[in-house]
């Protein structure tokens, strides 16, 4: 997570890089970087914090790849996910049937399931998979709850 990612794009978008997300509040130039992005042949993601209303999406969708809800605060691993998240979630899906909804933060069993339920596509978790005994269990748990 950089301030200004205009800045230092160019930087990213090489090999074997696929995927660039862009946190809106960090940008002043989305455009910009969407673009460079397409010319590379990188997907170009966006990234909303848990305070950003999910509505400011809505004019970059036809040209992102992937949406990424932040449902807790930048920060130190292992924070709770926030409850508006799922109601988020619903929201954006119920406006973009064909988005790729990822939420990152927070993410255990239930929330990776109440996640899933909402709409998101792909859930992102740290804490809760580092914090297990064996992590290749705690993948499959969440797996199984996906």
């Amino acid at each position: 997570m950089v301030e200004q990612p205009e800045k230092v794009i160019d930087q990213w978008l090489v090999k074997p890089v696929k995927r660039v997300i862009i946190h809106m509040e960090a940008s002043k130039d989305i455009n910009m970087i969407i673009d460079r992005c397409k010319i590379a042949g990188i997907e170009c993601g966006l990234a909303i914090r848990p305070d950003t209303l999910w509505s400011v999406l809505i004019p970059w969708i036809k040209k992102i790849d992937l949406i990424q809800l932040l449902a807790v605060n930048p920060g130190p691993s292992g924070q709770l996910m926030g409850a508006e998240i799922i109601d988020k979630i619903t929201r954006l899906r119920a406006s973009c049937h064909e988005c790729i909804i990822e939420v990152d933060g927070g993410i255990n069993r239930e929330t990776a399931a109440q996640a899933c339920e909402a709409g998101a596509n792909i859930v992102v978790s740290s804490a809760y998979i580092f914090s297990r005994p064996d992590i290749g269990t705690a993948i499959e748990e969440l797996k199984t709850k996906i």
